[in-house]
């Protein structure tokens, strides 16, 4: 094992955006099928959409963390991704 001076940073650090912690963000999520309430119930907080040939599950995705455990949760259960979006339309108020 070597050591490495502390002016050695990662690629992929060196072109990390500065600034604040940017809070949740909402995504929609499309999986092939129509998920069973056994299905959807897998994936709390969050709410699901079935269509007639895809679900979407739209909810606030809080972290890279948090996305990438949904993703996770969609692979253990062999279903089918079919696309991740971040939902970027703004909120009207009122």
């Amino acid at each position: 094992m070597t050591a490495h001076g502390p002016n050695r940073t990662l690629t992929w650090m060196r072109n990390a955006p500065s600034g604040p912690p940017v809070a949740g963000s909402p995504y929609h999520i499309r999986i092939r099928g129509r998920l069973t309430d056994r299905f959807a119930d897998a994936f709390l907080g969050m709410e699901v959409l079935p269509g007639r040939q895809e679900t979407t599950l739209f909810g606030v995705i809080e972290d890279q963390a948090h996305l990438f455990g949904v993703l996770d949760r969609i692979r253990d259960l062999g279903l089918d991704l079919l696309s991740v979006e971040p939902d970027h339309e703004p909120k009207l108020a009122g």
